[in-house]
């Protein structure tokens, strides 16, 4: 049996913008998702973000809490990435590189752009990749940025801007916005 890698792809953890308590929201659901796929044997989590929000904790240590509230002990935090695109890309890279399968869990609204990643990443051919989606609140400017990419980003790719995204979006988190 082959070990696996559950990449629970991160949404903003923060509370500000958030509706609803933490057990139904989105990026909680996606977590506890990934906690129950990563129950196998032979299985461990991935935190994979370096996003800080100003004045706020990191957000793998909100992950990081979360996993150990819930009683989860195999997991492990990278703390690189700032966008959807860099865990997509780093976890097919790390999961070919320890040779592992790979689980990707996202949101309902981030499912989408998540598998044309998937499908565009020349690599995933050689490695195994499952996707699965999570059901929750989505902090609203986060649903209208997920509803506006499914539909702009082939368009994106398309044209030939994918690092010019990547960098605009790590830009813009590494000055402190979500």
């Amino acid at each position: 049996m082959k070990n696996i890698l559950v990449v629970p792809l991160s949404k903003s953890p923060h509370s500000l913008g958030r509706i609803g308590p933490i057990r139904w929201q989105d990026w909680f659901r996606g977590l506890k998702k990934a906690v129950s796929i990563g129950k196998k044997p032979k299985t461990k989590i991935l935190v994979l973000s370096d996003v800080r929000v100003s004045g706020q904790p990191h957000e793998a240590d909100i992950y990081s809490d979360a996993l150990v509230k819930m009683g989860t002990v195999s997991f492990r935090v990278i703390r690189e990435c700032y966008e959807t695109i860099e865990q997509v890309n780093y976890s097919i890279d790390l999961a070919l590189q320890e040779r592992k399968k790979l689980v990707f869990i996202s949101t309902f609204l981030h499912y989408p752009r998540v598998q044309w990643l998937i499908k565009t990443n020349p690599k995933m051919r050689l490695v195994q990749v499952k996707h699965y989606c999570a059901w929750g609140i989505p902090r609203p400017r986060e649903a209208f940025t997920d509803l506006a990419l499914m539909v702009i980003f082939p368009l994106i790719d398309f044209f030939g801007c994918r690092q010019r995204f990547i960098e605009a979006t790590k830009q813009r988190r590494l000055s402190g916005k979500h």
